[in-house]
């Protein structure tokens, strides 16, 4: 029994009567005619530019009629030429020209040409619609022209053939009431029954701070698109044990990179959570075969049977940076780049909140070096930043001094879409209505920090309807491309070939890396070749690595809150020393804990056993986000082998009010 998952673009999107009932109705383009059907509803008021024309019972078997009759005219007149060539062979030229002369003047059997044969099969006076002027043949290939029928379509309605959506929305604008958009969640925000009536109309709107070409994130939509109509077409045709995969009906995979509220703190990872949501989103948006609800009707495990994956990265109390200098380490460490096959398809990062506690020129190039570093992966993924919003640190910081504009020049860099919720509930206008039945710590668990249930809800939709957007530009790329390779066959209507419309994956056009750094000034004549910074991380908050330390005196591993490791010491004068190899760039990285814990106290690191050289790093601040940022403590160091030690300074050394000593170390980099 087929999945409820799937619906049959033939069924999904037939008008709600069968196009061969629909009454005849004057042309909606002479000016006497007002009979078009009154819309009874809102959206009975939409036009769909993409849905079929619609035929009549007479065109259409008048059309049956000339089209069959084209076929047996044609076998007639090569009958007819054969015969007249043997003429021509035992009459001579003067009886040929005899026989020129009567089929000049219609005298062979009382046809005149094409058009009289056509007089004869439609009768008197009867003549064919025609297409872009008197080529008879024309009408077969362009068998759609409905400009003599009868029609309340505007004058703008594409000709034909005409394509079928597979979307299972509508994606045709709409201007009822305040509605603008027939995207569901727009309407979901705006509609007539909106569920989020309390928010500000244009709240979805203003979440895009940059939205880009959206070229990268069409193309791998594509992807998804591509695998959708196979199983589409494997579900028509019941050949679902098939053994046979088709080229490029992959699994689309999600890779979802940020801190805390992306490990879904407070809330329901399955079901909660706002990936969760968009997991969801698209299983029910662009159903793979994969992703059948019951496992009785799963096809056979004979063939590789794709399905949406989603594969959580995040990682709490973490900011851009770790990532960028960690992503191997961390994806090798939880078996991902064992599981992920060929690679994430799209990669969507949170770091709207983590992000703002670094300087703001770190964040900008950290943040830029880890969208340049994933761009590169073999996969080719798209990249979305998506970021939260958060109640606390919008009451302490201006709009300027937040992740989002710290972002901002790397996302126009790269060309890669910046929405962020934060700006549309603390923007210019308040994302909460005066009158409206919420308050804004109605979005947040008791931290202020964190969304709650709603909060994840708003921050989903913010990115669905940014997808629902590219979705509905990615099917009319298609569509397009459907129309211009079916213009001349003759079919009442078309579907969206997944194999000869959407492009190889090993085809795809793709954007160029930049050709130079996104701090270096423009050089007219001089590129700088793109370079992608290599980095050796080493995370010694695991027991694993615990054992590689040259020496180790009173540290040990710590779990804090929340799952959160470390490698930590309590007692000053505790000392641990490894072995690092320093890059090519000469850096030494830290990666540390940093709260208003009043245990926290500082620890002195130095290389080489160069204690006088030796950098002092705090772990104590006076904000109350925890969190953990990777920091430069040592650069131009000499390429090759070295030391590091860290030892614990004493109580009198702290910078801490409370004098503590404890210290909590995450990650050891070089580059």
């Amino acid at each position: 029994m087929p999945s409820p998952l799937f619906v049959s673009t033939a069924s999904s999107h037939k008008p709600s009567q069968d196009p061969e009932s629909l009454p005849l109705v004057p042309n909606s383009s002479s000016p006497s005619s007002s009979s078009c059907p009154t819309p009874t509803s809102p959206s009975d008021q939409a036009i769909d530019y993409f849905q079929p024309p619609r035929r009549t019972p007479l065109s259409s078997q008048l059309y049956k009629v000339r089209y069959y009759a084209a076929i047996l005219m044609a076998i007639i007149f090569s009958l007819v030429a054969f015969l007249v060539g043997l003429s021509i062979r035992s009459k001579g030229m003067k009886s040929l020209e005899g026989e020129l002369a009567q089929w000049k003047v219609g005298e062979w059997n009382g046809v005149g040409g094409a058009e009289g044969m056509w007089d004869q099969k439609l009768g008197d006076g009867e003549k064919p619609d025609t297409y872009g002027g008197e080529n008879v043949f024309a009408k077969f290939r362009h068998h759609d022209d409905l400009s003599t029928l009868p029609s309340c379509d505007p004058p703008a309605h594409p000709a034909n053939p005409a394509t079928i959506p597979f979307l299972p929305f509508s994606c045709t604008p709409r201007t009822f009431g305040s509605i603008s958009s027939a995207l569901p969640t727009y309407v979901k925000y705006n509609g007539p029954n909106a569920t989020n009536a309390t928010y500000e109309p244009l709240l979805l709107d203003r979440t895009a701070l940059f939205e880009g070409t959206g070229l990268a994130v069409k193309r791998v939509l594509k992807r998804a698109i591509k695998s959708h109509l196979y199983g589409l077409n494997r579900l028509e045709a019941q050949d679902n044990q098939s053994l046979v995969s088709y080229e490029d009906e992959e699994p689309f995979r999600i890779l979802v990179l940020g801190g805390s509220v992306s490990d879904c703190r407070g809330v329901n990872r399955k079901t909660e959570c706002w990936h969760a949501r968009l997991l969801d989103w698209f299983r029910r948006t662009l159903p793979l075969e994969g992703d059948l609800a019951t496992p009785a009707s799963r096809p056979t495990d004979l063939r590789r049977v794709p399905a949406h994956a989603l594969i959580n990265g995040a990682k709490s109390a973490t900011g851009s940076a770790f990532f960028f200098y960690c992503f191997e380490e961390e994806m090798r460490h939880r078996g991902f780049d064992k599981t992920w096959g060929k690679g994430p398809d799209l990669i969507i990062l949170e770091f709207g909140v983590n992000d703002v506690w670094t300087p703001e020129d770190s964040t900008s190039r950290d943040f830029g070096r880890l969208i340049a570093y994933l761009r590169t992966l073999p996969s080719n993924p798209a990249v979305i930043t998506l970021e939260s919003a958060s109640l606390k640190t919008a009451l302490e910081f201006p709009l300027p001094a937040t992740a989002e504009y710290y972002h901002l020049p790397a996302v126009h860099f790269h060309d890669v879409p910046l929405l962020s919720t934060k700006n549309a509930l603390f923007g210019s206008v308040p994302g909460l209505p005066s009158n409206s039945t919420l308050s804004y710590p109605d979005l947040f668990l008791s931290d202020w920090y964190h969304p709650n249930v709603r909060g994840h809800e708003l921050l989903a939709d913010t990115l669905i309807y940014y997808l629902e957007k590219q979705l509905c530009e990615a099917q009319a790329d298609l569509m397009r491309t459907a129309q211009e390779r079916i213009a001349d066959v003759a079919f009442e209507t078309f579907a969206v070939d997944p194999k000869l419309d959407v492009g190889r994956r090993t085809e795809e056009k793709l954007l160029l890396l930049p050709e130079r750094p996104l701090f270096e000034p423009f050089r007219q004549y001089k590129k700088t070749p793109f370079e992608v910074v290599k980095s050796t991380c080493l995370r010694v908050d695991r027991t694993e690595n615990l054992g590689l330390a040259k020496e180790n005196i009173g540290w040990s591993r710590f779990w804090g809150t929340r799952k959160k490791g470390f490698l930590g010491a309590e007692e000053p004068g505790a000392l641990i020393t490894w072995e690092i190899e320093v890059g090519p760039r000469g850096e030494v990285l830290v990666d540390w804990l940093r709260n208003k814990s009043p245990r926290l106290g500082n620890v002195l690191v130095y290389l080489d056993g160069e204690i006088a050289t030796g950098v002092t790093l705090a772990g104590w601040w006076r904000w109350s986000w925890s969190i953990g940022i990777p920091t430069i403590v040592f650069s131009n160091v000499s390429p090759g082998p070295h030391t590091i030690t860290f030892e614990l300074l004493p109580s009198n050394m702290s910078t801490n009010p409370s004098r503590g000593t404890a210290f909590r170390l995450i990650a050891l980099i070089t580059t």
